[in-house]
This record gives structure tokens, C-alpha cells and sequence, in this order.
């Protein structure tokens, strides 16, 4: 699993996570794993009234 961070502010959350409310408009959403050295981070543009889905796989990251 990976803390994720949105805009910068951890949100205490971790991967997976199927509920994260976001303001509309564009997002910087970064996956992290120290374990790992996961540092990735995403654009993501949230619409009014819709689902948006952002799927990263991060198997081949966890390979030492």
C-alpha cells in the first residue's frame, strides 16, 4: 500500500482506496512508500457531479 497525498496535504489515507471527495478542478495526487522508494505523483482534473478513477499499478515498482 501507498499514503497518498492530494495537492501536497497527506490525507491519511492509504491505497486502495475507492472514496477520496475532492473539490472540482485540477489535483496533484502522489502514491508514497518509503519501504519501496515509491514516489509518484499524478495529475488529476475532478468534474462537478462526476467519478473520476485513477488506477496505477505499482507491482513492478516493489521489485528489488
Amino acid at each position: 500500500p501507498c499514503k497518498i497525498v492530494l495537492d501536497g496535504k497527506s490525507t491519511g489515507l492509504s491505497t486502495p482506496q475507492r472514496a477520496l471527495k475532492v473539490t472540482p478542478g485540477p489535483h496533484r495526487v502522489m502514491l508514497v512508500n518509503d519501504q519501496y522508494r515509491i514516489y509518484m505523483t499524478f495529475p488529476v482534473t475532478a468534474v462537478a457531479g462526476k467519478s473520476t478513477k485513477l488506477i496505477q499499478d505499482l507491482t513492478s515498482k516493489m521489485k528489488r
